[in-house]
């Protein structure tokens, strides 16, 4: 065969041996194979760009992880940034992380240094301090009283043993710097949610969510007079229990919970020190026991305690501040009403229609109806993508910080 006495089939500089039975194949034969092989490669390739470009490869946040909603989204330095006017006096600040050793092995805490987070906030080195607890290493500088309740027993150890020598601020965080519950809006990246973060606004409320949206958490996410039957979420019908166990007076004859809590998930918040000392001491210390000696196990205790931080700092059952409003006041990204209802619409049709693909390959099984959902999928991208853009500009205007008024009425 001529492909083997070194010649080479016209148009092709190289082209490598597939297969022994190819010395007994005709060469016309031979080029037609590898001209359809050549075609499926360039398809294929195709395909994984254009998925990669509505990031239903290489990363989407909430779904699958990754960079590409990142690098899609931003836009560019100048309009990611705003004149940040920081609270006079400067405030200090702790930030409060819970980790484990598996986090810091894969150097997923790297992030996480006191330089890093005063540049982020855009404050001096000297007004911050890294209180980085680590659940499952008894000899680390800061070690939760018990390893029980995820985050919940390294924030509740901080709140006690730090309650004569508390910050300004406290910001209670995970260590992951791209967790799923971060938003679009916030390129699902923490260290953007820092970059962005208002202080004036957290120093205003005394306790703020650091996420905004109010999707599995607001306004009515959790009925402490539901059953077990009755509910999909596991902790749902445990929480009244919880409540009661660490806020009800004790000893007193008639003792219930709020019969509706809501909050925006997923207990990463910033609080002041007037919020973290309108509890005594003792409360952080009866929390800490409670979590302890509790039957419900790591995850089911975490949960709970989700949905009563807020309680613990605000006295409310319910805190749910507008989506709107909250990002413009504490990141200064800036939507009218009705920018906002397109932008909140496109965001949960995306998600909803990403969710409903067993693989994202699924797109190219079905041809004819794969081609109908990616092409939705880049119209709304390019929807939230565009909106995004115009609230981060609105954002730099100190007129539109005016026109907020009261976060939690529209």
């Amino acid at each position: 065969m001529r492909l083997l006495r070194g010649k080479s089939v016209p148009g092709l500089r190289f082209i490598p041996m597939v297969c022994f039975s190819c010395r007994f194949m005709p060469p016309r034969a031979l080029k037609i194979i590898l001209r359809v092989a050549a075609i499926i490669t360039i398809l294929s390739v195709a395909i994984v760009l254009y998925l990669r470009r509505i990031c239903l490869l290489g990363g989407y946040p909430g779904i699958y992880g990754g960079t590409c909603w990142r690098d899609r989204a931003y836009a560019s330095a100048e309009v990611e940034t705003y004149d940040r006017s920081l609270p006079n006096p400067v405030p200090t600040v702790h930030f409060v992380v819970a980790t484990t050793r598996k986090e810091w092995l894969l150097r997923e805490t790297n992030w996480l240094t006191e330089t890093n987070l005063a540049s982020l906030l855009g404050l001096p080195a000297d007004k911050v301090a890294l209180k980085r607890y680590v659940a499952d290493d008894p000899k680390a500088e800061y070690h939760p009283v018990t390893n029980k309740g995820h985050e919940t027993s390294a924030y509740l150890t901080y709140l006690s043993s730090h309650y004569d020598k508390l910050p300004d601020v406290a910001i209670f965080m995970h260590a992951s710097e791209f967790p799923w519950h971060t938003e679009l809006m916030m390129l699902g990246s923490m260290s953007y949610v820092l970059r962005r973060m208002d202080l004036n606004h957290v120093l205003k409320y005394g306790y703020t969510n650091l996420r905004v949206s109010w999707m599995s958490g607001c306004p009515d996410w959790i009925n402490t007079t539901i059953s077990a039957k009755d509910s999909h979420k596991k902790e749902e019908p445990l929480v009244k229990q919880a409540w009661i166990d660490n806020f009800a007076p004790k000893g007193a004859a008639h003792r219930s919970a709020p019969e509706i809590l809501g909050v925006p998930c997923c207990n990463q918040f910033a609080v002041t020190r007037a919020a973290m000392l309108r509890n005594k001491k003792a409360q952080y210390d009866r929390s800490l026991e409670w979590l302890r000696t509790t039957p419900l196990d790591d995850t089911l205790s975490g949960r709970v305690w989700e949905h009563m931080f807020h309680y613990m700092f605000t006295g409310k059952a319910v805190e749910c501040p507008l989506e709107r409003k909250t990002y413009c006041s504490l990141y200064r990204i800036c939507l009218d009403q009705d920018d906002w209802r397109t932008y909140a619409a496109a965001v949960e049709e995306d998600l909803e229609l990403r969710l409903s693909l067993v693989s994202p390959y699924a797109v190219v099984w079905r041809p004819w109806w794969g081609w109908h959902f990616t092409r939705r999928l880049e119209t709304l991208g390019n929807t939230i993508i565009r909106l995004r853009h115009k609230g981060l500009v609105q954002g730099k205007h100190a007129e539109a910080l005016t026109n907020i008024g009261d976060i939690y009425v529209e």
